[in-house]
C-alpha cells in the first residue's frame, strides 16, 4: 500500500464569487431542505435515507442527494439555491460527489465514470478513472477539487468479499493506488483543501476483533504518501463520526470513545487536528458541525437521543428541525486560494 508522489490537481480553484448568505441543506426521514438566507425549499421527499450523501457544489448554488426508489435505482436530486428550481437526473449511483464548480462526479451501474454538469444540459458525460485494467470501480468516495478518491474490486469480487482497494485519480497521470483491506463497505474518505490550497484527504477504516470496535484512520496530501493518524483521545477505542476539512486547511471530526470493560464512554464531541494533536474545540455533545458564512453553525445534537438540527449564534440556538441524518454546508473556501500576488492557485505549480 503505497501512494507515488507526482499527481498534481491543476483544475480550476472554487469559485472566488461565493454566495454571501447563509445556505445550508439538511436531510430527514427520507426528504432533503435547502436554507439560503430567509427562503426555504423543501422538504422534498425521496429516498434519501439509503443514501445521505448531502452535498453542495463548489460555487454554492447547488444542494442535493442521491436519492434511491424502490427499486433500487439511484438518481441525482439537485437543488438551485438561488431559484429553487428542483431537477431528478437518473443516475444509476448511490453517492457523487462535487467535482469543479457546478459538477458532480460519480460511479454508474456498470462501473463507468461520469460527471454531470447541474448548471448545463444534464447530460451524463463519461470521466476517465484511468484504472487498472483489472479494477472494477464501485464509487466515488471524496474529492478535492478534480482530485477523487476511487473506491473499486476485482472483477472476480461480485460477491463482494474481495479487497477493496482505493485509488487516487487525478486530472493528469494514471490511477495510483493508496489503500487496501478487506471489507467494502468498511472505509470512508473525506476531502477537502490544505492551508495552500492543495487536495488533501481523510481515510478512515472501522475494525473490529469482536471484543471492541476500533477505527484507523489515515491523512493522504497531494504528492505523499499516507500518513497514520493518531485517534488517542483518551481511555478506550476511538470512534470516527462527521468530519471536514476548514477554510484553514485543518481536520475537524466529531470523535467519541468507547471503554469496551467499564462504562465511562464519552459522547461525540467536536475535536480539530493541528500540528500533529487533537485538540477539543468543544465539549459538548454534537454529531454535525457546518460553519456558515456568517459565523454562525448549523449543528445536529441529540435531545433525548433524538437528533436535532440547530442554527448555533454565539451561545443561542434555534432549532431548525428534527430526525436530522446530515447536514451540509458549501464548502469552505481556503484562505489561501488568491495569494497575495493576486496569482491563484490553479496557476501555480502544485509540487514542492
Amino acid at each position: 500500500m503505497g501512494f507515488i508522489a507526482g499527481c498534481q490537481d491543476v483544475s480550476p480553484a472554487p469559485s472566488l464569487d461565493a454566495p454571501t448568505e447563509d445556505r445550508f441543506a439538511w436531510i430527514s426521514a427520507g426528504e432533503i431542505t435547502v436554507r439560503a438566507g430567509d427562503r426555504t425549499v423543501g422538504p422534498i421527499v425521496g429516498g434519501f435515507q439509503q443514501a445521505g450523501n448531502v452535498f453542495w457544489t463548489a460555487s454554492g448554488t447547488y444542494a442535493g442527494a442521491v436519492s434511491i426508489d424502490a427499486d433500487g435505482l439511484g438518481s441525482v436530486v439537485a437543488i438551485d439555491a438561488r431559484s429553487g428550481d428542483l431537477r431528478r437526473i437518473p443516475c444509476g449511483c448511490s453517492r457523487v460527489e462535487p467535482i469543479g464548480d457546478d459538477r458532480v462526479a460519480y460511479v454508474d451501474g456498470r462501473n463507468q465514470g461520469r460527471t454531470l454538469d447541474l448548471a448545463g444540459a444534464a447530460e451524463p458525460v463519461a470521466f476517465d478513472l484511468k484504472l487498472p485494467a483489472d479494477a472494477r470501480a464501485t464509487q466515488i468516495m471524496a474529492a478535492a477539487g478534480e482530485t477523487v478518491l476511487v473506491r473499486t474490486v476485482l472483477p472476480s469480487a461480485d460477491d463482494g468479499s474481495g479487497d477493496d482497494t482505493i485509488f487516487l485519480v487525478g486530472p493528469d497521470g494514471p490511477a495510483r493506488e493508496v489503500h487496501r483491506h478487506a471489507s467494502i463497505v468498511g472505509s470512508r474518505a473525506v476531502g477537502g483543501h490544505d492551508a495552500d490550497g492543495r487536495p488533501v484527504f481523510l481515510i478512515s477504516q472501522p475494525a473490529d476483533d469482536g471484543i471492541c470496535p476500533d477505527e484507523h484512520a489515515w491523512i493522504l496530501r497531494t504528492g505523499h504518501g499516507l500518513a497514520r493518524l493518531d485517534l488517542t483521545i483518551g481511555p478506550g477505542s476511538t470512534s470516527m463520526g462527521d468530519s471536514w476539512w476548514d477554510r484553514e486547511g485543518r481536520l475537524n471530526s466529531i470523535l467519541s470513545t468507547v471503554v469496551c470493560e467499564g462504562p465511562d464512554s464519552a459522547p461525540p464531541t467536536w475535536w480539530r487536528w493541528a500540528d500533529g494533536n487533537w485538540t477539543q474545540v468543544e465539549n459538548r455533545p454534537v454529531t454535525a458541525v457546518r460553519l456558515l458564512t456568517s459565523g454562525d453553525r448549523a449543528e445536529i445534537a441529540p435531545e433525548d437521543d433524538i437528533p436535532v438540527l440547530f442554527r448555533r449564534h454565539g451561545d443561542a440556538r434555534s432549532q431548525i428541525a428534527t430526525e436530522v441524518l446530515a447536514v451540509a454546508a458549501p464548502p469552505a473556501q481556503p484562505r489561501s486560494l488568491v495569494r497575495a500576488t493576486g496569482q491563484p492557485l490553479s496557476e501555480i505549480p502544485s509540487g514542492r
